[in-house]
């Protein structure tokens, strides 16, 4: 066991199962590792710690439960994950900031890795990884990697504000962003295609049309896109996508 007034820990070697179980005092992990190592079930579950940060040189394999509940937890940035397994963040309430790797190998996803992280803001995940992630008081998403936005990944997120694509992504799926009404920007020049719905009983405002360079706004309502949106000006789109 870890002595119990260590604070700061930087990491070299593989962590056991349960090291720092319900450890009160700890609060920074930093990761800095030559070799690959493992985070042991339940090593840092129910601790007091903060930050967690695996240098992008560090390839870390979490295993079952290593950070769950801790309640304290505000940011995680791993630079480098083999194995992410099962409930590895569950219950962690207080984060906020998520960064993963653009390469993560979704093969190697438990379930239930972010369940109950109720408080997530802020991210910067592939896209594949919507389906794991409480979304519901995400404020801003940047896409790291990935080739599609799936259908209602962010439906009826309410505070979602901004949405940055990777270059890669050429498809949004039907209702995405559908009720995301505070939206205000999302670049949208390499989508070719994207789910949609007619609906011309609504009547639409002008200010919730999306807009071309230059053009005047289209008369189209599209069922990823909340109508009641205003966004006319930041959603940009560099050709007519083909509508399927």
């Amino acid at each position: 066991m870890l002595p119990p007034d260590v604070e700061d820990l930087d990491i070299t070697c593989p962590v056991y199962d349960k090291a720092a179980y319900k450890h009160a005092k700890i609060k920074t992990l930093t990761f800095n590792a030559s070799a690959e190592l493992s985070i042991g079930l339940y090593a840092f579950a129910q601790t007091a710690v903060s930050s967690v940060i695996i240098a992008n040189a560090t390839k870390v394999n979490i295993n079952e439960c290593a950070f769950q509940q801790c309640t304290a937890l505000e940011a995680v940035k791993l630079g480098n994950v083999g194995l992410l397994d099962t409930g590895a963040f569950y219950g962690c309430t207080k984060l906020e900031t998520l960064q993963l790797p653009a390469d993560i190998d979704t093969s190697r996803l438990g379930a239930n890795i972010f369940r109950g992280c109720t408080g997530l803001k802020h991210l910067q995940i592939p896209a594949p990884l919507t389906a794991y992630i409480e979304k519901r008081n995400v404020e801003d998403v940047e896409f790291l990697s990935g080739t599609a936005v799936n259908s209602g990944a962010f439906r009826e997120c309410t505070l979602l504000r901004s949405v940055k694509l990777a270059d890669t992504i050429t498809e949004i799926g039907a209702q995405a962003f559908y009720g995301c009404s505070q939206l205000r920007a999302i670049d949208l020049n390499n989508i070719t295609e994207y789910g949609f719905l007619l609906t011309a009983s609504v009547n639409c405002p002008p200010s919730s049309y999306p807009t071309y360079p230059g053009g005047e706004p289209i008369n189209l309502d599209v069922e990823w896109l909340s109508i009641y949106s205003d966004i006319s000006t930041l959603i940009i789109l560099s050709s007519l996508p083909n509508i399927s």
